[in-house]
């Protein structure tokens, strides 16, 4: 079975994470801090995958809680970076850039959570 596309970062979510912080909550195996979008109150948001537009793609989504049957993605504050301060690609291709390099965000499992995970690509 092929990889699915990379969830799509949709405007409205880089508005907001613009003016979230990052909060650290776990530790990936290899030590690297791993945490969710903070709300301005010291609240936890967290990373879903929504369904696209498109059969087979999905959007990145900020939730308070995270509904049953879905996935909350803790991210390294490296990826925080990416979606906090990256700017989406002018080619519309749904990447980010961030100082000069395009990223996409990818969904993986990385027991024993799920992550995203900002990309170069």
């Amino acid at each position: 079975m092929p990889d699915l596309p990379a969830p799509l970062v949709p405007a409205a979510l880089l508005a907001s994470a613009a003016m979230l912080g990052f909060l650290a909550l776990t530790y990936a195996a290899d030590g690297t801090p791993m945490g969710t979008f903070q709300d301005q109150h010291g609240k936890p948001l967290f990373l879903v995958v929504s369904s696209g537009g498109t059969v087979g793609s999905g959007d990145w989504t900020l939730v308070s809680t995270v509904p049953t049957g879905f996935a909350g993605h803790f991210m390294s504050r490296a990826t925080y970076d990416v979606i906090h301060a990256g700017v989406p690609a002018a080619d519309g291709s749904g990447t980010l850039v961030y100082k000069g390099t395009a990223y996409g965000v990818s969904s993986l499992f990385n027991n024993p959570g799920h992550e995203a995970r900002a990309v170069p690509v």
